[in-house]
């Protein structure tokens, strides 16, 4: 995971939840977390950088 060295904080955070989603699409649980990671998205968007 090289490319987070170079990326905001916030940005890390939507990284890591990629992998969390890939996890996510083993067990079911993907709509449920790709709603989830919208809304993270959303909330980092507003966020004064």
């Amino acid at each position: 995971m090289l490319i987070t060295a170079s990326i905001a904080p916030w940005q890390r955070d939507v990284v890591h939840n990629r992998g969390i989603e890939e996890m996510m699409c083993i067990t079911g649980v993907v709509p449920f977390h790709y709603a989830y990671t919208d809304a993270q998205k959303a909330i980092a968007l507003a966020v004064p950088r």
